[in-house]
């Protein structure tokens, strides 16, 4: 059997379990680019069964074969991290980082609304609104949240009685909180995953993000499950323009180039 004609039996076996649980249609995609490239991936191929011969196994699973492993790993990576969806991904970052901007200036407003009432209010001896013991906004903001019941069962009975033994004088003011929040909204924005970190490592887009995820998947399977390959950047580059369909196919270079910035990068 060659290696063509195994990964493929393994592939149109994977492709019919996710079709039967209609699951992961993502995945699916990405296996249909892979058969139809069938012809443009020989080499890739053998690369991959080289390094991870058919009666191999990681260490994690007895099941799968170390090449299967892998195979699933690039299905993952290629469905999780195309450009489509680091593109989403680097939006939806985007669009956090442009929120936290907006809350840190209406914050920074409203606590210099809040100063300039109190000294205007005290200036002219006027009642009215005025600031609050913390303890008592943290009470009124407790019964609107959706813990209230947890606050008063837990919280409440601990923290009510401090606001009796310490006069206002000794607590932070509205503004000052406002103040706080403003400043907490400089805290770096990214997302979660190791992944979508290193896809979204630099700022151009494209295919080379995926790259920088496939990249990271191997480091993983490598680390959890002792399933260790060097694939060649002629192989990563045939991976690549067939599991995303690219209509410009990367180039051996270009995967070396994105390689060696990651390394640099750490």
């Amino acid at each position: 059997m060659t290696a063509i004609e195994r990964v493929e039996s393994f592939l149109r076996a994977e492709r019919a379990s996710l079709l039967e649980q209609r699951i992961w249609s993502s995945n699916v995609i990405v296996i249909d680019n892979l058969l139809v490239n069938s012809l443009n991936l020989a080499a890739a191929y053998d690369d991959i069964l080289e390094q991870a011969p058919p009666g191999t196994f990681g260490t994690w699973s007895m099941r799968q074969e170390a090449w299967q492993r892998i195979f699933l790993v690039i299905i993952d990576t290629a469905a999780g991290w195309s450009p489509a969806r680091v593109g989403e991904s680097r939006d939806a970052v985007s669009h956090v980082a442009d929120l936290s901007d907006k809350i840190a200036k209406k914050a920074r407003e409203l606590a210099l609304l809040l100063r300039k009432r109190d000294s205007h209010r005290e200036k002219h001896n006027i009642s009215g609104p005025m600031d609050y013991h913390p303890v008592d906004m943290i009470e009124l903001a407790a019964e609107r949240s959706e813990q209230a019941h947890a606050y008063q069962k837990w919280v409440s009975p601990l923290l009510s009685p401090i606001a009796g033994d310490f006069d206002l004088k000794y607590w932070p003011r509205t503004a000052d909180f406002l103040e706080a929040l403003a400043d907490l909204q400089s805290e770096p924005i990214a997302p979660y995953g190791e992944l979508s970190r290193a896809a979204m490592s630099r700022r151009q887009r494209g295919p080379l993000e995926f790259v920088r995820a496939l990249y990271q998947s191997l480091d993983h399977l490598a680390t959890y499950e002792d399933i260790r390959v060097k694939l060649c950047h002629r192989t990563i580059a045939e991976i690549t323009n067939a599991a995303l369909a690219l209509c410009e196919p990367l180039t051996s270079e270009s995967i070396k180039s994105a390689r060696s910035y990651q390394r640099r990068r750490g």
